[in-house]
């Protein structure tokens, strides 16, 4: 099998997940998530972790746990707990040991993920020395990068409709469970869901501070949705896609080239 390594990134809440999935089962594919949060075991509903969304069986590797979501392996998701770092060299260095061994299978990696330095990391080859200085050096196989591309008021749709969901799931319970624990300022540090759901918590609850808090939230998520776009938008290497046939046919056409 040649060495190819297709990615899927784009906002949050524009549907990478779900087309990785369906791509993956496709194409013989397995799943590497490219996600900063979801390596922690303890984050899951407000992370976002695909384990909260589908049925899900877990067993170990020695890439440490994989999760099978309908019929595909993921790999990269609760590799480590709250009181553990995480940098995006040791990001790097996880994800190519772990091609090296799906390659070696037959499998096709797909590395799914909206944390675009995670994805920038692995494609381009940074070799991270320091004082937070990167070199990129060309990775010895060829990759594709396909971002998830929707209008803009249809994705604040989706993503207001997705906090709703995530409030009723029992965000709110992970994060004050999570406060309980001891983990207060490790939260605020992990950013919008997590540092937004603190300081309500710690502000006092009420009816009217949790609308606030809700509206607060899809706000600062719409914000970061237009982060996530920008990182890519200059980019003349990568595919924007606006539907799964979309990207399924430019997945094929990559691969069989």
């Amino acid at each position: 099998m040649s060495r190819k390594l297709i990615a899927i990134s784009g906002p949050t809440a524009s549907g990478k997940s779900g087309w990785g999935i369906q791509l993956a089962q496709a194409v013989n594919g397995v799943i590497i998530c490219a996600d900063s949060r979801t390596v922690y075991r303890e984050l899951n509903i407000g992370a976002g972790k695909v384990t909260t969304e589908y049925p899900t069986t877990w067993r170990q590797s020695p890439f440490g746990p994989v999760a099978t979501v309908e019929g595909v392996d993921h790999y990269g998701l609760n590799l480590l707990g709250l009181d553990e770092t995480f940098t995006v060299g040791q990001f790097q260095h996880y994800v190519y040991g772990l091609l090296s061994l799906l390659w070696s299978h037959g499998k096709q990696p797909i590395l799914v993920g909206g944390t675009g330095l995670y994805v920038s990391a692995v494609i381009e080859g940074y070799t991270f020395g320091g004082r937070g200085h990167r070199v990129r050096q060309r990775p010895d196989f060829f990759s594709r990068v396909f971002v998830v591309n929707r209008p803009r008021q249809e994705l604040y749709q989706r993503i207001d409709q997705r906090v709703d969901g995530r409030v009723a799931q029992g965000m709110v319970e992970e994060v004050r469970a999570l406060i309980d624990q001891g983990w207060t300022e490790r939260l605020k540090a992990l950013g919008l869901e997590y540092r937004v759901l603190t300081k309500y918590l710690l502000g006092g609850e009420s009816s009217e501070a949790q609308e606030a808090m809700v509206a607060r939230l899809k706000g600062e998520i719409h914000a970061y949705a237009r982060r996530q776009l920008t990182w890519w938008r200059h980019r003349s290497d990568v595919s924007w896609i606006s539907s799964y046939t979309e990207l399924e046919a430019k997945a094929r056409q990559f691969l069989a080239t």
